[in-house]
């Protein structure tokens, strides 16, 4: 299964993030990030997004593995 990206509910792809970025962190400089992940996503996959996050100035972020019941 391929890893999706999402953003406030909307795909979105490495590609664009960068700026979408940007422009949430230009509106609101103390932003956090929520990433979450289901327990099915590689944690490379993880450590990737946390990377990229950090890479585009939003330093504050929190983590949320979502567990199979």
């Amino acid at each position: 299964k391929a890893s999706q990206l999402f953003l406030d509910g909307q795909p979105v792809s490495y590609n664009n993030l960068a700026a979408i970025l940007a422009e949430k962190k230009l509106a609101k400089p103390d932003i956090a990030a929520l990433v979450s992940a289901d327990v099915l996503t590689p944690h490379g996959e993880v450590v990737k997004l946390i990377d990229f996050i950090r890479k585009n100035g939003i330093t504050n972020f929190a983590i949320n593995v979502e567990i199979e019941e």
